[in-house]
């Protein structure tokens, strides 16, 4: 896909947000707001029918799904211990899962080589060593550094994070963002190398 292609509408008209795709692509993970369910996990293949499936749907609310870089595990949070905790739960799934936090976590991400599971408790960055090789086993969570962030992404190669942080400050929020595609070559364009 190049995104020369017509939209398509893939799910329903439920408030839905998407989050991880499947290491192979050919999955991708979403959570969606349902008036009767609250938030749940569901599945929806890429390829052939692109029929959504629920992977969790309970009386709690389950968000933030995130494919483990093997594609046998997801990662997510869910309030079924009263407050947003994060669990990890093999896929397909197996009805086991396995708490991650212990003092409140959200927004789990993996690092891409699959050794580290990171998640916001507050205002703190959290990291725990996660082993797949063959039964899933964790470490204990620790701190990795403390922010007000509202949006985190780890960098592609492990290496780093983007955050989004709120000003304390409204004025400085900027009217526009502005994105630059292909910098390099107008870099280059700007200043030729001699």
């Amino acid at each position: 896909m190049d995104g020369s292609d017509e939209a398509e509408q893939l799910t329903s008209d439920h408030v839905q947000v998407p989050y991880s795709f499947s290491p192979d692509g050919k999955l991708l993970a979403f959570d969606e707001l349902h008036p009767e369910s609250g938030f749940d996990i569901w599945i929806l293949p890429m390829e052939g029918e692109r029929s959504p499936e629920p992977y969790l749907r309970t009386q709690f609310n389950e968000r933030a799904p995130a494919f483990s870089p093997d594609g046998r595990f997801i990662a997510y949070e869910s309030n079924e211990s009263g407050e947003n905790e994060v669990f990890i739960q093999a896929y397909p799934g197996s009805g086991r899962k396995w708490r991650v936090s212990v003092d409140g976590g959200a927004a789990p991400q993996w690092n891409p080589e699959g050794q580290e599971l990171f998640y916001l408790s507050g205002e703190r960055m959290m990291v725990v060593d996660v082993d797949t090789q063959e039964e899933l086993s964790l470490g204990a969570p620790r701190l990795l550094f403390e922010t007000s962030a509202i949006f985190t992404r780890i960098l592609p190669d492990g290496q780093g994070f983007v955050i989004i942080q709120l000003s304390e400050n409204p004025s400085d929020f900027p009217d526009q963002l502005i994105l630059v595609q292909n910098w390099t070559e107008e870099l280059k364009r700007l200043v030729p190398i001699r």
